[in-house]
């Protein structure tokens, strides 16, 4: 009788953490595993570890980049626009051409232009550039210094990484 009892409320506190847990938010915790781990495989891929593994460092296939555990995308590459030497990007004009290296897997593209070199103080960004873009041209900008990124879009919700930042500056006359 005491262990009919005893196995009742177990199953009752496991079917309370349940609906708790119902209502909750995801959340992975960080762990190192250090091999552990179990094995997960697709006709094109076996990975062997563990999810969030911090000390996975990085590794690099054709198009893939596995990080830390999780896979990501490249970022695409930022080109200088025609005419101007890497480096310089001074411009006498408001509006500018900003250019990058289009990536064979990207469904679109992610731009945003800052004043801040932590983007966070955006004053123009598009994300809902084709797959076809490898440029956009900013609205006028007033004379300052200003930084670009791009990334790109590897499935209908997810981005890949953003490009390291460059920057130009504007002053017209």
């Amino acid at each position: 009788m005491k262990k009919r009892i005893a196995v009742t409320v177990i199953l009752c506190l496991l079917g309370m953490v349940a609906v708790r847990a119902q209502g909750s938010l995801f959340e992975i915790v960080w762990y190192t595993t250090d091999g552990g781990g179990m094995t997960s495989s697709s006709p094109k891929f076996t990975l062997r570890g563990s999810i969030g593994q911090p000390d996975a460092g990085v590794l690099i296939g054709s198009s893939l980049r596995l990080r830390g555990g999780f896979a990501s995308y490249p970022a695409p590459v930022i080109i200088s626009p025609e005419g101007i030497a890497p480096g310089i990007n001074f411009y006498q004009t408001p509006v500018i051409t900003l250019t990058w290296a289009r990536t064979s897997w990207a469904l679109g593209y992610h731009v945003q232009v800052s004043t801040t070199t932590t983007f966070s103080n955006i004053i123009f960004e598009d994300d809902t550039l084709p797959e076809t873009a490898d440029s956009i041209q900013t609205p006028q900008l007033s004379d300052g210094t200003y930084y670009w990124r791009v990334r790109a879009k590897w499935t209908e919700t997810s981005w890949g990484l953003w490009s390291p930042y460059a920057s130009f500056i504007i002053n017209a006359p």
